[in-house]
């Protein structure tokens, strides 16, 4: 079995405890910056996460998007 990094496993176990995840709900409740990076990685091991793009306004009223996470039904593997 993979061993997972301190950042996979935060980013996982967030994952199975609430919907999806996101690039600020990342780094607020997981210290993670990059998570496409970290998301890149738990796929290369072999868990199913499923990516969407959203779309919001910032705080400068301009529109702008990013990616949102969650887990697939096909995760073979646990924590």
């Amino acid at each position: 079995m993979t061993t997972l990094t301190k950042q996979e496993e935060r980013v996982l176990t967030y994952l199975q405890e609430h919907t999806e995840i996101n690039p600020l709900s990342s780094w607020q409740h997981c210290g993670v910056y990059r998570l496409a990076a970290v998301i890149h990685k738990l796929k290369t091991k072999g868990y199913d996460i499923l990516a969407s793009r959203k779309t919001t306004l910032n705080r400068f009223n301009e529109h702008c998007s990013f990616a949102t996470y969650s887990l697939g039904g096909t995760n073979e593997r646990s924590s």
